[in-house]
């Protein structure tokens, strides 16, 4: 006896508060360009210095879902061992 195999997809809220401490001398309309990723805010002001800053973890709502798909995996059969 086989079974199917699914995946199950669920996206979650997720949110995060982080006060920053700009270097001396800047301000938040010297910021050029900006982009997050694993937790680390990465900042490029008007005259090109570059600065990397920590974001705090954060709150993820796992009891509420944004949306939950389920789809097949094609093809796959898991063998029932029992």
């Amino acid at each position: 006896m086989t079974s199917k195999l699914i995946t199950v997809e669920c996206e979650f809220f997720a949110s995060s508060l982080t006060e920053i401490v700009l270097p001396t001398g800047y301000t938040k309309d010297d910021i050029a360009d900006y982009y997050v990723k694993w937790l680390t805010l990465y900042m490029t002001f008007k005259d090109g210095k570059e600065y990397e800053f920590s974001i705090d973890h954060p709150d993820v709502d796992t009891k509420r879902p944004m949306s939950v798909d389920i789809c097949d995996v094609e093809d796959i059969e898991i063998e029932d061992t029992k």
